[in-house]
């Protein structure tokens, strides 16, 4: 006498394909889960009986034990994973990073003016160039005119170093008012 063969789910999904094939896919969306087990059972497809999660996890602890192994433990659940920290973190990164860039002409929307376009920032730039040639001259007045022209257009480019370098050349080439 032979042991019935065992249920084997590669096989299921086989017959399942195989009657998806036969373009029997809309029986499957209708029929029962005992019409499905009847048809395969009909096609000599035997499925096996799932075991739940604690009667898998009794098994491999019997397994294990017969054995002689180590028991086994299950794994303590992790709540938030590193990576989910840390993708986190780079998502955050990124968008203040995207906000710092775009509030660098904020100075001028929160003002009621529009971003600098590029013209704007070419000719600051050329008049400060101007400026600078004009305070090496010792050219104190035209030197001024230039920078205050310059910051008239583009107030952030006051900060450059250089222009703060100029305006104290300037202040003290002129001496006391």
């Amino acid at each position: 006498m032979s042991t019935p063969p065992k249920g084997d789910p590669a096989r299921g999904w086989q017959a399942l394909e195989a009657m998806i094939a036969r373009d029997e896919d809309e029986w499957l969306e209708t029929a029962t889960d005992e019409e499905i087990e009847q048809r395969m059972a009909a096609d000599g497809v035997k499925m096996p009986e799932v075991p739940s999660a604690d009667e898998f996890l009794a098994r491999v602890k019997k397994r294990a034990a017969s054995r002689g192994s180590a028991p086994v433990v299950p794994l303590p659940e992790r709540r938030t994973p590193r990576a989910v920290w840390i993708a986190g973190l780079a998502i955050a990164a990124g968008i203040g990073l995207a906000v710092g860039l775009a509030s660098r002409d904020s100075d001028h929307v929160a003002h009621g003016r529009p971003p600098l376009t590029q013209e704007e920032r070419a000719r600051a730039a050329s008049l400060r160039e101007s400026a600078f040639v004009a305070c090496d001259a010792k050219n104190w007045v035209l030197c001024a005119g230039r920078l205050d022209e310059a910051g008239a257009i583009d107030p952030a480019g006051d900060e450059d170093p250089r222009v703060v370098a100029a305006r104290k050349a300037i202040a003290e080439g002129q001496g006391p008012r």
